[in-house]
Parts: C-alpha cells; sequence; structure tokens
C-alpha cells in the first residue's frame, strides 16, 4: 500500500470540518493514535511537547522538540507546518500563536498529559 493511499489528502480537512460541526475553535493532538493518523508522524511521549494545533480556521502546526524535527518532516501526512522548539523553552507560546484569533473551546486529545494541559 504506497504512502498516498495511507495519508489522502483530505484527512486534515475532515478533521477540522468534524471540530467545526462540535462548535470548537481548534483540536490539539498530541503524540497518539490520533496524532498518527491524521500526520503519519509517530511521535514519541516524553515531557517535551509535541503537538499538532488544527484550528477551524488557519493553517494546521505540528509543534515539536527540536531534535524530533527531521522525524516529524520525514513523516507521510502533508498540509501542516512544522515548528521546533529548544530543549529547555517554553513550547506553549507557540501553540498559542499558531491557534485563531479569540478561542472560546478547544478539543484536546484524550491522552494529553494534565500537566500539559494545565500549562495550555
Amino acid at each position: 500500500m504506497g504512502t498516498e493511499e495511507l495519508y489522502p489528502a483530505g484527512r486534515l480537512s475532515a478533521a477540522r470540518r468534524a471540530t467545526a460541526a462540535a462548535g470548537l475553535d481548534a483540536l490539539l493532538l498530541t503524540p497518539g493514535s490520533d496524532l498518527r493518523w491524521l500526520t503519519g508522524y509517530d511521535a514519541r511521549e516524553s515531557e517535551r511537547l509535541t503537538c499538532l494545533v488544527l484550528p477551524v480556521d488557519g493553517e494546521p502546526t505540528l509543534v515539536v522538540p527540536v531534535l524530533e524535527r527531521p522525524d516529524a518532516e520525514a513523516a507521510p501526512g502533508t498540509g501542516f507546518r512544522i515548528v521546533d522548539h529548544a530543549d529547555g523553552d517554553d513550547p506553549w507560546p507557540l501553540v498559542r500563536a499558531a491557534l485563531p484569533g479569540p478561542v472560546r473551546a478547544v478539543g484536546i486529545a484524550d491522552r494529553m498529559w494534565a500537566q500539559q494541559v494545565l500549562a495550555l
């Protein structure tokens, strides 16, 4: 099975439509099956933030630790930009910058760590 069959172009658009239908402004996905299904990036879970910011309006952004950027860039999914953060830097300004204007509600991954949710 080819990469194009595993990661059809419409996955991010479909997730964006479902996010809007749920009344949310954006979806935030950390490592797990949802992130892997949407981007093809099989991110490892760690204390360093990896997060796909999928706004209803605006460019999808994958925030990754700088050391993991090459792996993220090799992911077969397309349609999102990648920004990285250095070890020890606060990655949350990158997440907030990727969110649309005023945000009322976001959906989060069911496996997002509590410390990440609280930091947001």
